[in-house]
């Protein structure tokens, strides 16, 4: 069934095909078609009223505006909202109502939407560096952002460098696969301690090729 539902999410999959695997028994091969953007316009929104395969057309570069309005009205999960917060057919009036949503996760996928206007992005990344859990949830958000400034990565950065909490690695790491993060970062991340660093930064694309000559050796 994982094959295919692998075959399901084939954009070159013929569209009478794809009506065929939608009505499948296996949740696993309907999810597939639900997330494949050559998908029948009347499929995923078939699909989008099941559960298990939602999350799946809300991530669909292919779901219209008009339905990712329908879904966010109706849903109040946090991780349907956060991909439809950052889904590039989201229309403004919509991320505007999302920034202000009271879960942090959902702003976060307004901030990563590359249409949400420059003061909006901002204004939520400057929240998350004063959002003070235990976890650290508020400084994760800041550096798993793409849109974060180099500046605000700095800050974070900066401050977790010489800790020895267990949440270093962890914010350190979302930092090093960050592909707005500054090259002296990456730099520095590269000759880090922790191997699951020096993963993620090998993994970045934004990694000078000086680094990525001393990683690979």
């Amino acid at each position: 069934s994982w094959i295919v539902a692998a075959v399901a999410s084939n954009p070159n999959m013929p569209p009478a095909q794809l009506v065929a695997l939608g009505k499948s028994e296996d949740k696993h091969v309907r999810q597939g078609v639900a997330e494949n953007p050559k998908a029948p316009w009347a499929l995923l929104k078939s699909l989008s009223k099941e559960e298990a395969c939602l999350w799946y057309v809300c991530k669909n570069p292919a779901t219209r505006a008009e339905e990712l309005v329908e879904i966010a009205n109706q849903s109040d999960d946090e991780h349907v909202l956060s991909d439809i917060a950052k889904h590039s057919n989201t229309s403004m009036k919509l991320i505007e109502k999302l920034a202000k949503h009271k879960e942090a996760w959902v702003r976060l996928g307004v901030a990563d939407n590359p249409n949400t206007p420059s003061a909006v992005r901002e204004k939520i990344l400057d929240g998350f560096l004063t959002l003070k859990f235990e976890e650290n949830y508020g400084d994760e958000y800041v550096a798993r952002c793409i849109f974060s400034t180099e500046k605000v990565l700095e800050n974070v950065f900066g401050r977790y460098l010489p800790m020895e909490s267990e949440s270093r690695s962890r914010i350190l790491g979302y930092i090093a696969t960050n592909p707005n993060a500054p090259a002296e970062i990456l730099t520095r991340l590269g000759s880090d301690r922790f191997s699951e660093i020096r993963i993620a930064v090998a993994s970045n694309p934004s990694t000078p090729i000086e680094v990525l000559r001393q990683l690979s050796k």
